[in-house]
């Protein structure tokens, strides 16, 4: 799982494998060292707290029936949330199972660290403001591989949330993709 989520960094959203760490140890105001699944740090900077900009949690998948909505992928996207309350430079956090993803920006206030949803994860030198705005700026690039688990994600949603047969859901990932085409 975390091997395909550094592939897709590197190859699809352009990260540099130098700024990202795997099974990344921090540690917290003098507590316990804690594993981050992938760790992304500032471009050519050292690997600690201080530069660490974006945290990714990594979870085995469970069989689900449906994809789950953010309200019931509470408990699990928990650990991301502390995460990103706990260390004050990082500013954006990504939860997945592998058919699931959940992103959140940070926005630390006096106060308080509120995250907040990101229907987008931005690729590196993307503003998040211009997500807003357009939906993302830059294209992400996908693989092969990356088609056939988009093709099955859609199927999965079709068939068990819409309540199509699979014959009728074929046709209407059919109709998507020929709408698609320029």
């Amino acid at each position: 799982m975390v091997q395909k989520v550094l592939r897709q960094l590197i190859e699809s959203y352009g990260f540099d494998r130098n700024d990202l760490e795997a099974d990344y140890k921090h540690r917290i105001r003098g507590g316990r060292p804690a594993k981050i699944d992938i760790a992304i740090f500032r471009p050519g900077a050292e690997h600690t707290n201080d530069n660490l900009q974006r945290i990714i949690v990594c979870k085995p998948q469970k069989k689900r029936e449906k994809l789950r909505s953010l309200a019931k992928a509470e408990p699990d996207v928990r650990e991301l949330k502390e995460l990103l309350e706990l260390i004050p430079g990082a500013t954006l956090g990504m939860w997945t199972n592998g058919q699931e993803e959940f992103l959140f920006e940070v926005d630390r206030a006096r106060f308080e660290v509120r995250q907040k949803p990101l229907g987008v994860w931005p690729v590196p030198g993307e503003a998040t403001s211009d997500l807003s705005k357009t939906g993302g700026v830059i294209q992400v690039a996908a693989d092969a591989e990356g088609l056939e688990d988009v093709l099955l994600r859609a199927h999965r949603y079709i068939n068990r949330n819409l309540g199509l047969d699979h014959k009728d859901t074929f046709k209407q990932i059919a109709l998507l993709m020929f709408a698609k085409i320029p």
